[in-house]
């Protein structure tokens, strides 16, 4: 079946490095957040005082999407920290408008497991483990940040007081958020989930975590149905561990945007990166898959001041939504009304279980689908 025009973006950042750095610290993060006007979003299927739900798409060539999600996948190598800070405060000097209208932002980190699919994870033979106790706990190991995953990193027996401090900031407790969400502190989520002890990792597999996140959350959605994914990879190193063999396990673009479609039944997904451009031979380049999927790739710099033009240009990137059939995510009764750029029609096909198929759309003109239903 055909999903919405809709992609989740999903913004993964992959940060990657060496050298100690201070805690990260809310008073570091610069710039001030925007403010997000008005109520719910009528885009996310939530239903009105009268039941009746709604659920708007966006549809034509180079339209910007109405559902976004946005993951951020963390290299948490040691020399990330400055790189963190400098995401950080480029996302909160962007106008909280920027943002497609109903958009949610998570973080995750780049280190893979041994064993994706075992009961307790066990970080990659390539991974520094005897650096420091509880690594394998470390929040973001596949899996979302939220506080629940720092609260037991913190509780970890035999973490160090200097690690578990290094989350300074009160974590929110959703691992999806909105960009600007704040927890009960006024601290930004989206700050706090970027905590990370960042330690010699020895092993930053942005790539090869993402598909073993999916492999892992295997018939429990990653993202959310009917979205626009764009996944942001953050790093200034390129995908690669230290032996070879680990090299050859990595995922291609196409690969796993198969497997995020068929985990989660999003309509578009997209890499991007803010990651360096010179890569060794053996090593999977960023920048391949990045183009793969016609995602935004810009070289890490260590000069920029913040990240605020880099990630606003991953904001604005265009998708081709160019599928007529627009999947409403859930069982459907009734198809109340349906609507074009404001002008009802009644020329729909609707499958009688989610889906409403609109024949003759223009797919070189960005239109607004509203769908009523109950």
């Amino acid at each position: 079946m055909k999903r919405s025009a809709l992609s989740a973006v999903a913004v993964c950042l992959a940060l990657m490095s060496c050298g100690q750095d201070p805690a990260f610290t809310e008073k570091s993060i610069e710039g001030t957040p925007g403010t997000t006007e008005g109520g719910a979003t009528s885009g996310d299927g939530s239903a009105n005082a009268g039941g009746v739900k709604s659920r708007k798409f966006a549809f034509g060539k180079s339209v910007t999407p109405i559902v976004a999600d946005y993951l951020f996948v963390l290299d948490n190598s040691i020399s990330m920290v400055k790189y963190a800070q400098k995401v950080a405060s480029g996302l909160a000097a962007i106008p909280a408008s920027s943002f497609p209208e109903s958009s949610k932002l998570a973080v995750m980190t780049t280190m893979a497991a041994a064993n994706p699919l075992a009961t307790s994870l066990v970080a990659h033979q390539d991974v520094a483990r005897q650096n420091y106790a509880c690594i394998d706990r470390e929040p973001g190991f596949l899996e979302l940040v939220n506080a629940q995953s720092i609260k037991r990193f913190q509780s970890c027996s035999g973490v160090s007081s200097d690690y578990a401090a290094k989350y300074s900031l009160q974590a929110c407790e959703q691992s999806w958020f909105e960009p600007f969400a704040e927890n009960a502190s006024g601290q930004r989520c989206f700050s706090a989930a970027l905590q990370n002890p960042f330690s010699p990792v020895g092993c930053e597999a942005g790539l090869l975590a993402l598909e073993q996140i999916l492999k892992r959350n295997d018939g429990k959605p990653l993202f959310r149905q009917a979205s626009a994914v764009n996944v942001i990879f953050v790093s200034d190193e390129q995908e690669g561990c230290k032996t070879p063999e680990t090299r050859g396990q990595f995922s291609d673009a196409a690969k796993l945007v198969r497997m995020i479609k068929e985990n989660s039944g999003v309509s578009s997904v997209q890499f991007h990166g803010i990651v360096p451009t010179n890569v060794s031979d053996g090593i999977r380049k960023y920048t391949t898959e990045i183009s793969a999927t016609g995602g935004v790739a810009i070289p890490m710099d260590q000069e920029r001041a913040d990240y605020r033009d880099v990630i606003q240009k991953i904001i604005e990137s265009k998708t081709d939504l160019t599928s007529s059939d627009f999947d409403l995510g859930e069982a459907v009764e009734e198809i109340l009304s349906v609507e074009v750029n404001g002008s009802r029609i009644t020329n729909y096909e609707f499958d009688g279980r989610s889906v409403v198929k609109i024949p003759y759309l223009d797919a070189g003109k960005p239109s607004e689908i509203v769908i009523q239903y109950n």
